[in-house]
């Protein structure tokens, strides 16, 4: 049993520079789980402080406070939510095992310091979980997007038509993910209130198609109702056919509040630059719709935007990207390119900062990376931090936060990842248990040894 566990501060780290971070990896009610399942758990002097949370609410629980060297020394686990610090890993014994956002990939010469020093690294990011890659909802969302969408795939007129959506709600994604595969003109979204409903109607678009969660507009398709009529068959008739192949999930993520949190910085950062403009005037863009993007989507509807336009695979090819961003004002990338491709395909370029954009373009990278691990954004060539959020080139302002959520999202996030740590090392996955009896979703996460 990885018994002598340490609890680190965040302190400063190659993604954590000004050690502006303020969120630590358990909280002191998990801290109490780990003590009663028969852990000694140290945690560094001042570890929760930038949250509130007290080193006495730690003692409270069990918990041992120690200064920095000691918290790293004679440790069986040493858990810590970001990498760590270089210093620190000279203080680890060869065989402790660190669990953390390792990111190997952007930071490999502490990769290799690691290695060197003999220390099994189990990243947070790589712990996965197979289930079925939609909600009943969604299911729900899908089906009824192929219900209504039927007619237009059959006259192949769907490829010249716009679909529009009105409100956010897993109905909603689900619909709107199903309608965005089958590649349709266009796809926008837009906020649940009177000046939006008022901008979209088929007389206006006689070639719109519109969804709403509820609303009640001309011509429009009433998913909610859709559900109450349909929603028990359609889940019925799922069941006896073939569902979509299971996915993997992370299971220590906030991609939603990562979303939110980037879209959130990026509307504000628009209007601060353009203040005689307001939130219903700002023309979004959303690139990809996954779990992140959907975040995105979600905070920027909240906002009562103008509309949000989501790019698919068609629409942001090379071919049909320029045609959406020419005229956005925030610009929203959500998505993340094969492993193969980055850095040699770029879906925001620097010729589009140049000879594109308008000037006072806010560009949002949600995704990041850094010169060995490039952000589908050209510009970024590595994430940026507190220390500076954004910088401007051309006009343009381009931000690409690492860990998105401490921007307004901390506490928030912070208790979501110490309870979902704390199951990876007492629920079904048993961590505390070690290296001798990783399960199957923790043992490809074991990014260096076993020692």
């Amino acid at each position: 049993m990885l018994k002598k566990i340490g609890l680190a501060r965040e302190c400063e780290s190659p993604e954590n520079p000004g050690e502006l971070e303020k969120r630590v990896a358990l909280f002191p009610q998990e801290i109490k789980k780990l003590i009663d399942a028969g852990a000694e758990v140290q945690v560094e002097k001042n570890a929760g402080i930038k949250l509130g949370i007290e080193d006495s609410e730690y003692e409270s629980m069990g918990a041992k406070i120690v200064d920095f060297e000691e918290l790293y020394q004679d440790k069986d686990l040493v858990i810590k939510f970001k990498g760590p610090s270089l210093e620190s890993i000279p203080l680890m014994q060869p065989g402790t095992v660190l669990f953390c956002m390792a990111h190997f990939h952007s930071y490999p010469d502490r990769a290799k310091l690691l290695e060197k020093h003999q220390i099994n690294v189990i990243a947070m990011e790589f712990v996965e979980y197979t289930s079925d890659p939609t909600t009943d909802d969604e299911l729900i969302g899908k089906h009824a997007a192929n219900a209504l969408l039927d007619e237009a795939i059959d006259s192949n007129s769907l490829l010249e038509r716009d679909v529009a959506f009105v409100g956010f709600s897993e109905l909603i994604m689900g619909a709107m993910r199903r309608a965005a595969n089958l590649n349709p003109k266009s796809v926008t979204l837009y906020p649940e209130n009177e000046q939006a409903n008022a901008k979209i109607n088929s007389k206006t678009n006689p070639s719109q198609i519109i969804l709403s969660q509820e609303t009640e507009i001309e011509s429009n398709f009433n998913l909610k109702k859709y559900k109450t009529e349909k929603g028990k068959l359609t889940l019925e008739y799922a069941k006896m056919v073939q569902r979509e192949p299971k996915r993997l999930f992370r299971k220590i993520q906030c991609l939603h509040e990562t979303g939110q949190a980037g879209a959130q910085y990026g509307l504000d950062l628009f209007l601060q630059q353009h203040p005689e403009k307001k939130s219903s005037d700002i023309k979004v863009v959303v690139i990809g719709y996954g779990n992140v993007a959907a975040g995105a989507i979600d905070q920027v509807l909240s906002q009562n935007v103008h509309s949000v336009k989501v790019l698919s695979r068609r629409h942001s090819h090379i071919s049909e990207i320029d045609e959406f961003i020419k005229d956005a004002d925030v610009i929203v990338n959500g998505a993340e390119l094969p492993v193969a491709l980055r850095g040699k395909l770029y879906l925001i370029t620097s010729e589009h900062r140049k000879n594109l954009l308008k000037k006072g373009t806010v560009v949002i990278d949600l995704v990041g990376g850094s010169a060995t691990n490039r952000s589908p954004v050209e510009d970024v060539i590595q994430c940026t931090f507190l220390t500076e959020p954004h910088f401007e080139l051309d006009g343009i302002s381009f931000a690409a936060l690492w860990g998105w959520p401490m921007m307004g999202f901390e506490k928030e996030s912070a208790a979501k990842y110490s309870k979902q740590i704390l199951d990876i090392l007492l629920g079904e996955d048993r961590l505390v248990e070690g290296l001798d009896s990783l399960s199957a979703s923790v043992k490809p996460a074991l990014v260096c040894g076993p020692f």
